[in-house]
């Protein structure tokens, strides 16, 4: 479903809903989604979300200065394939797996809790990445020389060890 320059929600979708936010001020947002829904496109400067995904959600914040937000999700293998030059990405809760496989620079990319499993970004020279919680251990940042990555707290268990200085995999080479 396009959204251009206006306010669009999904109230509830079984799964395989899309959203595509452009044009200027728009505010996209999926509500509750059973598994594999898609915001394909948050433009610049738009403000996009997904509150609620049982797992396998995608949200695309390629645009600069764009507002994108994972709530839930309750399964895992959600992502954010992009987080565009000065955007603002969060996943706030994830089972197990869940990515943003390109913080681009001037970006600041968040995944607030990964309860189950490991949790990965890949961070560019001049963005800034943070995990806050890595329950289970295993969680990574690959972290590009010149840019600021954390994680700050990890499970103490020596066979999950967490790194937030793991070698940088651009998103060309990381599909």
């Amino acid at each position: 479903m396009p959204c251009k320059g206006a306010q669009c929600t999904i109230e509830g979708c079984m799964g395989g809903c899309t959203l595509e936010c452009s044009g200027d001020n728009a505010s996209c947002r999926m509500k509750d989604c059973s598994g594999g829904c898609y915001v394909t496109a948050c433009g610049a400067g738009n403000n996009c979300a997904i509150d609620t995904c049982t797992g396998g959600c995608m949200l695309t914040c390629a645009g600069a200065n764009t507002v994108c937000r994972l709530g839930a999700c309750t399964s895992g293998g959600c992502s954010i394939p992009t987080c565009g030059s000065g955007g603002k990405c969060t996943i706030d809760k994830c089972k197990v797996g869940c990515d943003i496989k390109s913080c681009e620079s001037g970006a600041t990319c968040v995944i607030d809790t990964c309860t189950d499993g490991p949790c990965q970004i890949q961070c560019a020279a001049g963005a800034t990445c943070t995990i806050r919680d890595c329950q289970a251990g295993g969680c990574t940042i690959g972290c590009q020389e010149g840019a600021t990555c954390n994680i700050e707290k990890c499970s103490t268990s020596p066979e999950t060890p967490c790194n937030d200085h793991a070698p940088y995999v651009p998103s060309s080479a990381n599909p």
